[in-house]
């Protein structure tokens, strides 16, 4: 019983979790490729 309720807050949680994730990844690699691109400028 424990097991299914920690797996239903787990789908109540991702979603908000995940998008706040791949928002902050989407973000950083938009940084590194800025970081690279000036890097392969030089």
């Amino acid at each position: 019983m424990t097991r299914l309720t920690q797996e239903r807050s787990l789908d109540e949680w991702m979603p908000l979790c995940g998008n706040r994730i791949l928002y902050l990844s989407i973000q950083i690699m938009a940084i590194t490729a800025k970081v690279r691109g000036l890097v392969w400028l030089k």
